[in-house]
């Protein structure tokens, strides 16, 4: 891959070639290069481009590329200046990788999440979901309502679970040992039902 004027002037393998570009699509100065990606990614991925070039990282950008058939293609794209002259990048490395299926997984977890949202969101009882790391994935209103009530459900998205039962221990009578509790829970990660939590009011 050679830089001209700035800008990478290369050649694709076949395997690009494949992936669905269009037979010139690596045949490129900067304006065919920006003209195939997506409109909505053109801006970040010059700009990362260009950033990491010039300072000789690695640069690793995500974007969609026009497809020969007029499809847009997800891309990883990887590269790094491997040659240099008076301080200009001369020559670049790097790869383009399909990441079309990663993607679609990305949409269909974030479609999946959003249902789950709605639905806990719906439910009159407190609701909290947290992941295998202990950090909370979901919580509804009527819990944030019992135990954090200067909180909301999206303030408490990400945040460490045992933080968040810290904070509540106020509203508990006892409220180290029901930190406690839930821990034993968690060890013992067996189903429980019909437990009653007696709050402080």
């Amino acid at each position: 891959q050679k830089i001209v004027d700035g800008w990478p002037y290369n050649f694709a393998s076949k395997r690009a070639r494949d992936m669905g570009y269009a037979a010139d699509a690596f045949t490129l100065n900067f304006e065919r290069w920006r003209a195939l990606l997506h409109p909505d990614d053109a801006a970040t991925t010059i700009a990362t481009v260009q950033a990491q070039l010039a300072s000789g990282a690695t640069f690793i950008v995500e974007f969609r590329y026009l497809r020969a058939d007029g499809g847009w293609q997800w891309t990883q794209g990887r590269g790094k200046v491997v040659e240099w002259a008076d301080g200009q990048p001369l020559r670049v490395v790097g790869t383009h990788t399909d990441i079309g299926a990663r993607k679609a997984a990305e949409a269909a977890l974030q479609a999946e999440h959003a249902r789950l949202a709605t639905v806990i969101g719906q439910v009159h009882g407190a609701m909290l979901l947290e992941d295998g790391d202990g950090r909370i994935v979901l919580a509804n209103a009527t819990f944030c309502t019992l135990f954090l009530p200067a909180s909301t459900p999206a303030q408490l998205a990400g945040e460490r679970s045992d933080d968040c039962l810290t904070a509540a221990g106020v509203t508990l009578p006892g409220g180290l040992a029901f930190i406690d509790r839930i821990a034993a829970l968690r060890r013992a990660a067996q189903p429980l039902a019909g437990e009653e939590i007696v709050l402080a009011d």
